[in-house]
């Protein structure tokens, strides 16, 4: 009995690291496939941040080209308003030399009506006269 209680206790004992070696195998190849895992998680998420990166950058680019090119637009309407301004003051002073020669022709207009009338009626009265005599 003492042999056979040896001897299970051997098998028992043989069993015991036999199992405890195969998880220790076990638990050290499931670390290394964690590990594999966490390596690949860490070079994707290092992608995911160069990406990104490289998205923020070329966003930074289009609305640096797009600010850019309001500013030329913006210069470009300041630059044609003030052309604008200085047709319009032209026209004005134009217009205003117009209406001077207008008036002035008006006035002109009225004197020579009025000498027409006086002209008219001497003529009539010289007329008359004829037509006494």
């Amino acid at each position: 009995e003492e042999k056979v209680k040896k001897e299970l206790h051997k098998s028992l004992s043989d069993l015991q690291k036999q199992q405890e070696t195969s998880a220790n195998r076990q638990l050290k190849m499931e670390r290394e496939v964690h590990q594999q895992e966490l390596a690949d998680l860490r070079s994707e998420l290092q992608n995911v941040k160069i990406k990104h990166e490289q998205n923020v950058q070329e966003l930074m680019k289009l609305l640096k080209e797009e600010k850019d090119d309001a500013e030329a637009q913006i210069r470009m309407l300041k630059m044609e308003l003030v052309e604008e301004k200085n047709i319009v003051k032209t026209q004005c002073r134009q217009l205003e030399k117009i209406k001077i020669e207008c008036d002035k022709l008006t006035e002109e207009l009225t004197q020579n009506e009025e000498e027409n009338r006086k002209l008219r009626r001497k003529c009539e009265f010289v007329k008359q006269e004829l037509e006494k005599k």
